[in-house]
């Protein structure tokens, strides 16, 4: 909702902005879920890889730093599977910062599959009947 120009949804963009931590921005903005965009549920990681993304992108020793680990990545604890989904996240931006020469190419063609908006609607029905139509 921070691209809305409700007054509400302004007042909570600026309520969790002014938030001491993550942890408590968080907390806040579990109070506006009447305000969150129609299609939250899925585009929502994709959000928060764009946002890591450009974390790592500021930070070019970070990302060098995450490009010369292997193996899983372990995360906080967090909701739901928002612990899985931000070992995903980490794994995509680690695959990305790496040289092409070193990058597992097959393993982020899966991440990217993993964090980019999910299809909905009744297009994605055509689509699958299109497919299933073809093979």
């Amino acid at each position: 909702f921070a691209e809305d120009e409700r007054p509400q949804a302004r007042a909570a963009v600026e309520e969790i902005r002014a938030a001491p931590s993550g942890h408590r921005a968080w907390s806040r903005a579990q109070r506006f879920g009447e305000l969150l965009r129609e299609d939250w549920e899925y585009v929502k990681v994709n959000v928060m890889y764009r946002a890591v993304a450009a974390k790592y992108s500021q930070y070019p020793e970070y990302a060098k730093e995450l490009a010369a680990t292997t193996g899983g990545i372990q995360t906080a604890v967090s909701t739901v599977d928002w612990q899985r989904m931000n070992r995903l996240i980490l794994e995509r931006v680690r695959e990305e910062a790496r040289s092409p020469d070193h990058r597992n190419e097959k393993r982020l063609a899966a991440l990217v599959g993993l964090t980019e908006p999910r299809a909905q609607g009744a297009g994605v029905l055509e689509k699958l009947r299109q497919f299933a139509g073809q093979h």
